[in-house]
């Protein structure tokens, strides 16, 4: 199941993540330019609680006051790189309530496919406009006047949809939708050593420590049935994946899920494996 989409990628994540992409660069300072954006996201999520009348919680906390006063306020351009930050922000607060970019951090490569089709039909229309421009009328007029103005308004349209399409990808929140995914995809890539390495560490166990091939088989069986229902349980969050299983013709371990709902495990535990059953 297809579960990263739900998955809450902090601001923590995003700063730890080493991809070549969010590495600073001393000189042009690339990567602390692209970690402020979603800082600036992530804090705007406080200026949207206090429009919504909620109480901030956070405000009394030391930490709260040493983030501003021991985090952005320090460094030689700190005053520029905290107005940098809180000008971003607003600029999220706006489109939360007034655009639709905000659909671009929830589903961009939906978000942007309609602008996309736009600029690709127009700019087929324009060039189907242009060809007609160029056969002569049966008045001999090689650009006649209806066709022309067509033609100008189609290049208009083109170029307006183009524009769009621009405005979109630069926006804020496609920014951190990308950086989400590349931070997802970069931390998974990471973990991919260490898994090889444990796996080949305890296959080797089992070869060499076990001579019997029955019960090298039921070692395997063992394992796997004791992680599978460790695998199963999630939480509300994450339950919604099943959900979406179910289209694409149901998976093994929405069984065992819902039958551990039912058995009252709700949630992973993560002590380890055998707690869950």
């Amino acid at each position: 199941m297809e579960v990263e989409d739900m998955k809450i990628t902090t601001v923590e994540e995003i700063w730890q993540c080493k991809g070549s992409l969010l590495c600073s660069d001393p000189e042009t300072e690339r990567g602390l330019r692209l970690k402020d954006v979603c800082l600036s996201m992530a804090l705007s999520k406080m200026l949207h609680r206090r429009f919504a009348g909620f109480e901030l919680v956070e405000a009394n906390l030391q930490k709260t006051k040493d983030f501003v006063f021991q985090g952005l306020l320090v460094g030689d351009k700190a005053s520029k790189r905290v107005f940098r930050v809180i000008e971003v922000e607003l600029g999220f607060v706006y489109d939360l309530y007034f655009t639709r970019y905000p659909y671009l951090y929830k589903g961009w490569y939906l978000a942007l496919c309609l602008p996309f089709v736009m600029v690709i039909l127009c700019s087929w229309l324009t060039y189907q406009l242009f060809k007609a421009c160029k056969k002569p009328a049966n008045n001999g007029n090689n650009f006649p006047l209806n066709t022309t103005l067509t033609l100008g308004v189609m290049l208009a349209v083109t170029f307006l949809e183009a524009f769009q399409l621009y405005l979109h990808m630069a926006s804020g929140w496609f920014k951190v939708a990308l950086i989400r995914s590349y931070t997802v995809i970069t931390n998974t890539g990471n973990d991919d050593p260490r898994l090889v390495v444990q796996g080949a560490w305890l296959a080797r166990q089992l070869t060499e420590e076990i001579q019997d091939k029955k019960l090298q088989w039921r070692v395997l069986v063992d394992f796997w049935a004791e992680m599978i229902l460790y695998v199963a349980p999630c939480d509300d969050a994450l339950a919604r994946a099943h959900l979406e299983a179910l289209t694409k013709g149901g998976e093994f371990i929405t069984h065992l899920w819902a039958l551990l709902t039912h058995a009252g495990v709700l949630e992973r535990d993560h002590v380890g494996p055998m707690a869950a059953v």
